[in-house]
């Protein structure tokens, strides 16, 4: 074959001879390698662009999940600040639920916790109490009649002590049973 020009083709300045001289088969596969090689580095782009998205929302995630943690760090002592602080709204609606103190110190068996002090017949004559609110208090039996059975009994309320709540002597019949019960007074 001879050339048609007699020129002889020039390299490319990437070393490579130009595509006009080659071939149809081979312009066309150099053809097809450049489209293949541009749509791999698109790709390669935008798998970049997705790893780069994929970290901002982890550190997103990462960021709401500190905060959360910190704004609920707080929680416990702010709840147990309400409950045990005399006068705030949450400890006044607990008291509420809680059995009246005057009730409460009508059966004072409810409120025994703790040391009991017994006398020589094994009945007993004063007990650590703990009032529905956690206050502590004892517990004095003051009357008993023949058959050991309590006819008055004073319970006081804190430490030191703020109240104190008396049951007058109860009156009894002949065969024990309570006939009058004279309302708990507060002092």
């Amino acid at each position: 074959m001879a050339p048609s020009s007699g020129r002889v083709p020039m390299l490319d300045t990437n070393g490579r001879f130009p595509d006009r001289f080659a071939p149809p088969a081979v312009a066309a596969d150099a053809a097809a390698a450049a489209t293949a090689r541009t749509g791999s580095e698109t790709a390669k782009a935008g798998a970049e662009t997705a790893r780069t998205g994929a970290e901002t929302a982890k550190a997103g995630a990462e960021a709401a999940r500190t905060g959360a943690e910190a704004a609920l760090a707080g929680v416990p002592a702010a709840v147990e600040t309400q409950i045990t602080t005399p006068g705030t709204p949450t400890r006044t609606a607990l008291n509420a639920t809680y059995v009246g103190l005057v009730q409460a110190a009508k059966n004072p068996d409810l409120l025994i916790v703790g040391a009991i002090t017994l006398d020589g017949s094994d009945l007993v004559t004063s007990a650590a109490v703990v009032w529905p609110d956690g206050t502590p208090g004892t517990l004095t039996i003051t009357s008993r009649d023949g058959n050991g059975s309590v006819l008055a009994y004073n319970i006081t309320y804190g430490s030191p002590v703020t109240k104190t709540f008396t049951q007058p002597p109860i009156t009894r019949n002949a065969n024990g049973a309570a006939t009058n019960v004279p309302q708990i007074v507060v002092i």
